[in-house]
Protein backbone atom coordinates (compact mmCIF):
# COMPACT_ATOMS: atom_id res chain seq x y z
CA UNK A 1 0.00 0.00 0.00
CA UNK A 2 1.44 3.40 -0.97
CA UNK A 3 1.75 5.62 2.27
CA UNK A 4 0.67 9.53 1.74
CA UNK A 5 0.75 12.10 3.90
CA UNK A 6 -0.81 11.95 7.03
CA UNK A 7 -2.82 15.13 6.58
CA UNK A 8 -4.76 13.35 3.63
CA UNK A 9 -5.49 17.00 1.38
CA UNK A 10 -8.39 17.87 -0.85
CA UNK A 11 -6.73 16.53 -3.81
CA UNK A 12 -5.80 13.39 -2.33
CA UNK A 13 -9.11 12.43 -0.76
CA UNK A 14 -10.67 13.02 -3.95
CA UNK A 15 -8.22 10.58 -5.04
CA UNK A 16 -8.95 8.16 -2.96
CA UNK A 17 -12.62 8.62 -3.42
CA UNK A 18 -12.37 8.15 -7.24
CA UNK A 19 -10.36 4.50 -6.20
CA UNK A 20 -13.36 3.58 -4.22
CA UNK A 21 -15.83 4.06 -7.24
CA UNK A 22 -13.60 2.13 -9.27
CA UNK A 23 -12.72 -0.73 -7.47
CA UNK A 24 -15.56 -3.03 -6.92
CA UNK A 25 -13.97 -4.78 -3.51
CA UNK A 26 -13.45 -1.35 -1.70
CA UNK A 27 -17.17 -0.66 -2.75
CA UNK A 28 -18.12 -3.87 0.03
CA UNK A 29 -16.80 -0.94 2.65
CA UNK A 30 -18.10 2.67 3.61
CA UNK A 31 -16.01 5.50 2.08
CA UNK A 32 -15.64 7.04 5.51
CA UNK A 33 -14.13 3.49 7.09
CA UNK A 34 -11.90 3.35 3.91
CA UNK A 35 -10.30 6.83 4.59
CA UNK A 36 -10.04 6.57 8.32
CA UNK A 37 -8.14 3.09 7.69
CA UNK A 38 -6.04 5.00 4.60
CA UNK A 39 -5.36 7.74 7.76
CA UNK A 40 -4.00 5.54 10.03
CA UNK A 41 -2.19 3.37 7.66
CA UNK A 42 -0.42 6.26 6.84
CA UNK A 43 0.52 7.43 10.16
CA UNK A 44 2.44 4.57 10.95
CA UNK A 45 3.48 4.24 7.78
CA UNK A 46 5.34 7.52 8.03
CA UNK A 47 6.27 6.20 11.80
CA UNK A 48 7.92 3.33 10.46
CA UNK A 49 9.78 5.11 7.41
CA UNK A 50 11.18 8.17 9.38
CA UNK A 51 12.13 11.30 8.20
CA UNK A 52 13.40 10.31 4.63
CA UNK A 53 10.30 8.49 3.79
CA UNK A 54 8.24 11.58 4.87
CA UNK A 55 10.43 14.15 2.63
CA UNK A 56 9.61 11.82 0.00
CA UNK A 57 5.81 11.67 0.27
CA UNK A 58 6.04 15.39 0.81
CA UNK A 59 8.41 16.04 -2.19
CA UNK A 60 5.65 13.77 -4.35
CA UNK A 61 2.65 15.97 -3.10
CA UNK A 62 4.32 18.88 -4.16
CA UNK A 63 4.94 17.45 -7.75
CA UNK A 64 1.61 16.01 -8.09
CA UNK A 65 -0.41 19.23 -6.66
CA UNK A 66 -1.17 22.02 -9.10
CA UNK A 67 -1.03 25.92 -7.19
CA UNK A 68 -3.50 28.10 -7.80
CA UNK A 69 -1.75 30.40 -9.99
CA UNK A 70 -1.37 27.22 -12.12
CA UNK A 71 -5.14 26.45 -12.29
CA UNK A 72 -5.50 30.31 -13.24
CA UNK A 73 -3.49 30.64 -15.91
CA UNK A 74 -5.15 27.28 -17.63
CA UNK A 75 -8.00 28.78 -16.95
CA UNK A 76 -7.67 31.54 -18.99
CA UNK A 77 -5.81 29.65 -21.53
CA UNK A 78 -8.90 27.43 -22.59
CA UNK A 79 -11.22 30.64 -22.31
CA UNK A 80 -11.16 31.56 -25.81
CA UNK A 81 -11.26 27.41 -27.32
CA UNK A 82 -14.66 27.31 -24.75
CA UNK A 83 -15.82 30.05 -26.17
CA UNK A 84 -15.51 29.05 -30.30
CA UNK A 85 -16.62 25.45 -28.76
CA UNK A 86 -19.80 27.22 -27.45
CA UNK A 87 -20.66 29.68 -30.60
CA UNK A 88 -19.97 27.22 -33.18
CA UNK A 89 -20.33 23.48 -33.64
CA UNK A 90 -19.41 23.09 -37.23
CA UNK A 91 -17.42 25.37 -39.63
CA UNK A 92 -20.17 26.70 -41.62
CA UNK A 93 -21.66 28.08 -38.54
CA UNK A 94 -21.34 32.49 -38.61
CA UNK A 95 -18.90 33.25 -35.39
CA UNK A 96 -20.53 34.61 -32.51
CA UNK A 97 -18.68 37.93 -32.06
CA UNK A 98 -19.88 39.00 -29.16
CA UNK A 99 -19.69 35.58 -26.79
CA UNK A 100 -15.99 35.59 -28.24
CA UNK A 101 -15.24 39.20 -26.99
CA UNK A 102 -17.29 38.73 -23.79
CA UNK A 103 -15.63 35.68 -22.97
CA UNK A 104 -11.83 37.25 -23.74
CA UNK A 105 -13.14 40.04 -21.27
CA UNK A 106 -13.54 38.25 -18.31
CA UNK A 107 -9.95 37.87 -18.39
CA UNK A 108 -7.89 40.03 -15.67
CA UNK A 109 -4.47 39.77 -17.15
CA UNK A 110 -4.19 42.39 -19.80
CA UNK A 111 -1.44 40.12 -21.13
CA UNK A 112 -3.60 37.47 -21.31
CA UNK A 113 -6.61 39.03 -22.48
CA UNK A 114 -4.65 40.70 -25.91
CA UNK A 115 -3.56 37.18 -26.42
CA UNK A 116 -7.36 36.40 -26.03
CA UNK A 117 -8.35 38.91 -28.31
CA UNK A 118 -5.47 38.16 -31.10
CA UNK A 119 -6.55 34.76 -31.28
CA UNK A 120 -9.69 35.54 -31.67
CA UNK A 121 -9.35 38.13 -34.30
CA UNK A 122 -7.58 35.10 -36.09
CA UNK A 123 -10.44 32.60 -35.46
CA UNK A 124 -12.69 34.71 -36.53
CA UNK A 125 -10.86 36.65 -39.65
CA UNK A 126 -12.07 39.82 -38.17
CA UNK A 127 -9.73 42.87 -37.68
CA UNK A 128 -12.63 44.43 -34.69
CA UNK A 129 -10.39 42.21 -31.59
CA UNK A 130 -7.12 43.56 -32.66
CA UNK A 131 -8.28 47.48 -32.72
CA UNK A 132 -9.63 45.97 -28.43
CA UNK A 133 -6.21 45.10 -27.66
CA UNK A 134 -4.23 47.32 -25.35
CA UNK A 135 -0.81 47.75 -26.21
CA UNK A 136 -0.37 49.33 -29.65
CA UNK A 137 2.84 46.91 -30.78
CA UNK A 138 0.17 44.09 -29.90
CA UNK A 139 -2.19 45.44 -32.23
CA UNK A 140 0.41 45.69 -35.25
CA UNK A 141 1.26 42.40 -34.88
CA UNK A 142 -2.35 40.69 -34.70
CA UNK A 143 -2.65 43.00 -37.56
CA UNK A 144 -0.09 41.39 -39.49
CA UNK A 145 -1.02 38.04 -38.37
CA UNK A 146 -4.55 38.30 -39.47
CA UNK A 147 -3.51 40.00 -43.13
CA UNK A 148 -1.37 36.72 -43.40
CA UNK A 149 -3.79 34.32 -42.52
CA UNK A 150 -6.52 36.19 -44.25
CA UNK A 151 -4.08 37.06 -47.41
CA UNK A 152 -5.57 40.73 -47.37
CA UNK A 153 -2.43 42.73 -47.98
CA UNK A 154 -5.00 46.20 -47.25
CA UNK A 155 -4.98 45.33 -43.34
CA UNK A 156 -1.34 46.13 -43.71
CA UNK A 157 -1.78 49.91 -43.97
CA UNK A 158 -3.47 50.13 -40.79
CA UNK A 159 -0.13 48.76 -38.89
CA UNK A 160 1.49 52.15 -37.26
CA UNK A 161 5.04 50.44 -36.47
CA UNK A 162 6.99 50.70 -39.90
CA UNK A 163 9.19 47.15 -39.11
CA UNK A 164 5.95 45.64 -38.41
CA UNK A 165 4.34 47.18 -41.51
CA UNK A 166 7.05 46.27 -43.84
CA UNK A 167 6.72 42.64 -42.61
CA UNK A 168 3.58 42.31 -43.32
CA UNK A 169 3.73 43.41 -46.96
CA UNK A 170 6.85 41.85 -47.48
CA UNK A 171 5.27 38.25 -46.75
CA UNK A 172 1.82 39.26 -48.48
CA UNK A 173 4.33 40.08 -51.75
CA UNK A 174 5.99 36.65 -51.61
CA UNK A 175 3.09 34.97 -50.45
CA UNK A 176 1.44 36.49 -53.74
CA UNK A 177 4.49 37.12 -56.02
CA UNK A 178 3.21 40.23 -55.98
CA UNK A 179 6.25 42.98 -57.35
CA UNK A 180 3.80 45.77 -56.81
CA UNK A 181 3.04 45.35 -52.86
CA UNK A 182 7.35 45.45 -52.34
CA UNK A 183 6.43 48.88 -53.78
CA UNK A 184 4.90 49.98 -50.07
CA UNK A 185 8.07 48.63 -47.85
CA UNK A 186 9.31 52.14 -47.00
CA UNK A 187 12.67 50.36 -46.06
CA UNK A 188 14.96 49.76 -49.09
CA UNK A 189 16.69 47.12 -48.13
CA UNK A 190 14.02 45.47 -47.16
CA UNK A 191 12.55 46.40 -50.26
CA UNK A 192 15.17 45.33 -52.59
CA UNK A 193 14.81 41.80 -50.61
CA UNK A 194 11.15 41.46 -51.50
CA UNK A 195 11.48 42.43 -55.05
CA UNK A 196 14.43 39.86 -55.25
CA UNK A 197 12.27 37.05 -53.91
CA UNK A 198 9.23 37.77 -55.94
CA UNK A 199 11.08 38.14 -58.91
CA UNK A 200 13.42 35.05 -57.81
CA UNK A 201 16.64 37.45 -59.19
CA UNK A 202 19.53 36.95 -57.05
CA UNK A 203 21.19 40.10 -58.86
CA UNK A 204 18.82 42.56 -57.04
CA UNK A 205 20.10 41.20 -53.84
CA UNK A 206 24.02 42.67 -54.90
CA UNK A 207 22.28 46.21 -54.81
CA UNK A 208 21.17 46.07 -50.99
CA UNK A 209 23.83 48.50 -49.34
CA UNK A 210 22.97 46.95 -45.72
CA UNK A 211 24.81 43.67 -45.14
CA UNK A 212 22.51 41.81 -43.08
CA UNK A 213 19.86 42.10 -45.14
CA UNK A 214 21.74 41.64 -48.66
CA UNK A 215 23.21 38.28 -46.80
CA UNK A 216 19.65 37.25 -45.67
CA UNK A 217 18.19 37.79 -49.33
CA UNK A 218 21.09 35.31 -50.96
CA UNK A 219 20.26 33.17 -48.20
CA UNK A 220 16.33 33.18 -48.42
CA UNK A 221 17.06 32.64 -52.58
CA UNK A 222 20.00 30.41 -52.06
CA UNK A 223 17.70 27.73 -49.96
CA UNK A 224 15.26 27.78 -52.15
CA UNK A 225 17.10 27.02 -55.30
CA UNK A 226 19.94 24.48 -55.73
CA UNK A 227 22.97 26.97 -56.45
CA UNK A 228 25.66 26.36 -53.88
CA UNK A 229 27.67 29.15 -55.08
CA UNK A 230 24.84 32.26 -54.42
CA UNK A 231 25.68 30.91 -50.80
CA UNK A 232 29.29 32.26 -51.29
CA UNK A 233 28.28 35.62 -51.61
CA UNK A 234 27.41 35.65 -47.80
CA UNK A 235 29.48 38.06 -46.07
CA UNK A 236 28.68 36.62 -42.62
CA UNK A 237 30.68 32.60 -42.79
CA UNK A 238 28.22 31.09 -39.90
CA UNK A 239 25.15 32.00 -42.35
CA UNK A 240 27.20 31.03 -45.28
CA UNK A 241 28.00 27.49 -43.95
CA UNK A 242 24.00 26.96 -42.90
CA UNK A 243 23.45 28.08 -46.63
CA UNK A 244 25.79 25.29 -48.09
CA UNK A 245 24.89 22.70 -45.77
CA UNK A 246 20.76 23.23 -46.28
CA UNK A 247 21.11 23.54 -50.11
CA UNK A 248 23.50 20.39 -50.21
CA UNK A 249 21.12 18.22 -47.68
CA UNK A 250 17.84 19.53 -48.79
CA UNK A 251 18.21 20.40 -52.55
CA UNK A 252 21.24 19.11 -54.65
CA UNK A 253 22.87 16.61 -53.74
CA UNK A 254 26.91 16.33 -54.04
CA UNK A 255 29.02 15.17 -51.21
CA UNK A 256 32.10 16.91 -52.37
CA UNK A 257 30.65 20.43 -51.71
CA UNK A 258 30.63 19.20 -47.77
CA UNK A 259 34.52 19.58 -47.33
CA UNK A 260 33.96 23.85 -48.04
CA UNK A 261 31.84 24.16 -44.86
CA UNK A 262 34.79 24.63 -42.17
CA UNK A 263 32.47 23.80 -39.55
CA UNK A 264 33.14 20.27 -38.49
CA UNK A 265 29.93 19.41 -36.88
CA UNK A 266 28.07 20.78 -39.87
CA UNK A 267 30.73 18.83 -42.00
CA UNK A 268 29.92 16.36 -40.85
CA UNK A 269 26.09 16.46 -40.52
CA UNK A 270 26.13 17.15 -44.08
CA UNK A 271 28.64 14.07 -45.19
CA UNK A 272 26.20 12.03 -42.68
CA UNK A 273 22.99 13.13 -44.94
CA UNK A 274 24.54 12.31 -47.83
CA UNK A 275 25.20 8.27 -46.48
CA UNK A 276 21.84 8.47 -45.51
CA UNK A 277 20.15 9.54 -48.63
CA UNK A 278 22.35 7.11 -50.93
CA UNK A 279 24.51 9.42 -52.35
CA UNK A 280 27.82 8.82 -50.77
CA UNK A 281 29.33 5.28 -50.09
CA UNK A 282 28.86 4.20 -46.73
CA UNK A 283 32.27 2.75 -46.62
CA UNK A 284 33.49 6.58 -46.70
CA UNK A 285 31.99 7.18 -43.32
CA UNK A 286 35.82 6.90 -42.27
CA UNK A 287 35.89 10.53 -43.73
CA UNK A 288 33.81 12.10 -41.47
CA UNK A 289 35.79 14.38 -38.71
CA UNK A 290 33.48 14.36 -35.64
CA UNK A 291 33.95 11.27 -33.91
CA UNK A 292 30.01 10.86 -32.80
CA UNK A 293 28.52 11.30 -36.57
CA UNK A 294 31.24 9.09 -37.85
CA UNK A 295 30.50 5.99 -35.25
CA UNK A 296 26.70 6.72 -36.33
CA UNK A 297 27.43 6.91 -39.78
CA UNK A 298 29.37 3.24 -39.47
CA UNK A 299 26.27 1.88 -37.31
CA UNK A 300 24.24 2.98 -39.19
CA UNK A 301 25.07 2.63 -42.95
CA UNK A 302 28.18 0.41 -42.96
CA UNK A 303 28.26 -2.98 -43.94
CA UNK A 304 28.47 -5.85 -41.98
Amino acid sequence: MRCFSFDIRRSQKKRLINAYSNNTWMKKFPKTTLLTVMAVACALCLCISGPKQEANETQSTLETTTTMEEEQTKTEATTLTEATTATSTTTTQPVDMDALLQSCGTIANATSRDSCLRDAAIYAEDAGPCRLISESLSVDECLNSLSQRTGDAGLCGNITDAGQRDSCFYSNAVAKSNSTLCGNIGSEPSMLRCLAMVEKNVSICGRISESQTRDWCYYSLSIKGTEVSNCGRISDLGMKEKCVYLVLTERKADAQECFTITNVTLQSMCLYRHVERGKMNPDLCYLIKNESIRDDCSRDFSAG
